[in-house]
């Protein structure tokens, strides 16, 4: 798991979300609402609604928390993942994340 001061506290959380300057992009990896930000951090939402079992849920989230700590775009987000990302394979998951990353490049404020 990733270190908690490279997550997003619960303030932090809380302060994105109603912020109203907030930035959204999604493909089917899930949604992505963040802020361009010098610090980078990111928290990870997997529903228990989409997968009842924590395993999987926990894997996706470590699977996406490693590749955002390698890039190397400094945003700061929430990712909401969706009922398709927990059939996805790795590389799957990776293209797509990165995709979504490109996306912000593509719309900063």
């Amino acid at each position: 798991m990733t270190a908690a001061a490279k997550r997003l506290s619960r303030r932090e959380f809380t302060n994105i979300l109603e912020n109203k300057d907030i930035l959204v992009v999604y493909n089917k990896l899930g949604t992505l609402k963040y802020l361009p930000s010098a610090q980078k951090a990111i928290s990870i939402v997997t529903s228990s609604k989409h997968e009842k079992k924590a395993v999987v849920r926990n894997k996706l989230r470590r699977r996406v928390y490693t590749l955002f700590h390698t890039s190397p775009i400094n945003i700061c987000g929430v990712l909401y993942t969706s009922k398709l990302s927990f059939t996805l394979s790795y590389t799957e998951v990776q293209s797509l994340f990165y995709e979504l990353l490109k996306k912000t490049q593509k719309n900063p404020k």
